[in-house]
């Protein structure tokens, strides 16, 4: 929603903000009402690959010449994030989560995901510690996820004690 400016308007990524005087403080470009409309609009096109295997932060839509765009992303269950591919003038390229952008062009940005692999450990009890490349993992339902064509060391310990008394035996994985 716009504050009104005397003739001074804030472009913030597709957002205008208007001011009742000069005093704005607010890192962004500066146009005046007539120059606003010849400011041109670039189009940032967000996609996840596969699609939905991540939400992305924003979504497409049109965006001011020289705006700032924060762009992130978060893996649906079941995907890691594995790098941005983008094209355009100041696109990112790279394996950061989160990057910025500034819009003087069209730009596309890719989210890469990979499909994680499901292993069901059979346990006769939720929470049966696994241990991947030494690290320990407390599986849900039996089940840990591991990122496919990377390699794993799993260990497992013989004898499992629960906090009432029983002691369960591991005797083999399939």
């Amino acid at each position: 929603q716009a504050i009104k400016i005397s003739n001074i308007y804030a472009i913030s990524g597709n957002t205008i903000i208007e001011s009742e005087n000069n005093s704005v403080s607010y890192t962004t470009y500066y146009y005046t009402k007539a120059s606003l409309e010849n400011v041109p609009l670039y189009y940032l096109n967000m996609t996840a690959s596969p699609l939905n295997a991540g939400v992305l932060i924003p979504g497409s839509g049109y965006y001011y010449a020289g705006s700032k765009v924060a762009i992130s992303e978060k893996p649906n269950q079941g995907y890691v994030f594995n790098g941005w591919d983008g094209s355009g003038n100041e696109n990112y390229t790279g394996g950061n989560k989160t990057a910025i952008i500034t819009m003087n062009s069209n730009v596309s940005e890719y989210a890469n995901f990979v499909k994680l692999v499901k292993m069901y450990v059979n346990g006769t009890y939720n929470g049966i510690p696994i241990y991947v490349n030494g690290v320990s993992n407390i599986t849900t339902n039996g089940t840990i996820y591991l990122v496919p064509g990377t390699k794993y060391t799993l260990s497992f310990l013989r004898y499992i004690s629960v906090s009432n008394g029983a002691r369960y035996l591991f005797e083999n994985l399939q």
